[in-house]
This record gives structure tokens, C-alpha cells and sequence, in this order.
């Protein structure tokens, strides 16, 4: 049986990610439907603006458990964060892209404690077919 292919966005931003990865899992993708109050609120916010096509990124996540529970992400050398998804998550990267430009200014806006200087420098791409492979399939910023 052939292994399903699995894709993930690998955003490259200015800040250490594992301060921050919950609430961008949650405003721009709509993940952690049980979190911390301010994490909620990005996610409704989320369903609220982008309405069908939001459920249809929701769906299309892929949901793991690591050692802090469920998720869909995982940080990868502090600074970036890799987002999975169980389908190409190509036809909803316009969306995506809004949400991230606006990501550093909710974030900041969220809680009292959040990063303030948070950039999305680069988001890339990649599909995986197992462990052992990976492919590049295009830089997106």
C-alpha cells in the first residue's frame, strides 16, 4: 500500500516560535479549539472572517499528538514553525497569505504578554510522501 502524501508550510519568522505557534495555528488556519481564552478568540475570529473556505483549511489540517497534546504543527529550528495538512493546501494559500500579513498585529493585540515584534519572513511549500522524502514544491513569500 502506497503511503499518503502529506504537505506542510514550513513560515519562517522573526521570533522564537514555540511563544507564539497556538495562536497562529489559530488565527490564520482555525486549529486548538480548546486553548488558553485569547487563543479562542483568534480562532473565532478566524471563522468568522473567512467563513466556508475556513472550514474547508480547518478540514484539510493534520491533527497529531506530541508530547503537549494534540496539534498540527510542529517548531522546527526555533524560528520557524511547520504547519501539516493532509490535502495541497495550494487553493486556499491566498487566504492564508491575508492572514498572515495580518497575524503580527492580532498577535500583538491578543493578550498582554504576546511577542510585539513578531515578522513572517518566508513561507515555503513542502510536500512528503514518508520521513525520508521530502520535496520542495514552491517558496509562497
Amino acid at each position: 500500500m502506497a503511503s499518503k502524501k502529506r504537505f506542510y508550510l514550513l513560515i519562517d519568522t522573526s521570533e522564537y516560535t514555540g511563544n507564539f505557534n497556538r495562536e497562529l495555528c489559530s488565527y490564520v488556519f482555525g486549529a486548538y479549539c480548546d486553548a488558553q481564552d485569547w487563543v479562542t478568540a483568534l480562532r473565532e475570529s478566524f471563522q468568522k472572517e473567512t467563513g466556508k473556505v475556513g472550514e474547508d483549511i480547518s478540514e484539510s489540517l493534520h491533527n497529531f499528538y506530541d508530547e503537549h497534546g494534540e496539534t498540527v504543527c510542529e517548531i522546527y529550528k526555533e524560528n520557524c514553525l511547520k504547519v501539516f495538512f493532509d490535502e495541497d493546501p495550494t487553493p486556499f494559500m491566498d487566504v492564508i497569505m491575508e492572514r498572515l500579513k495580518k497575524f503580527p498585529k492580532a498577535l500583538a493585540a491578543s493578550w498582554e504578554f504576546s511577542p510585539k515584534r513578531v515578522k513572517i519572513k518566508r513561507v515555503t511549500l513542502f510536500s512528503e510522501s514518508s520521513q525520508d522524502e521530502v520535496e520542495w514544491v514552491k517558496k509562497v513569500c
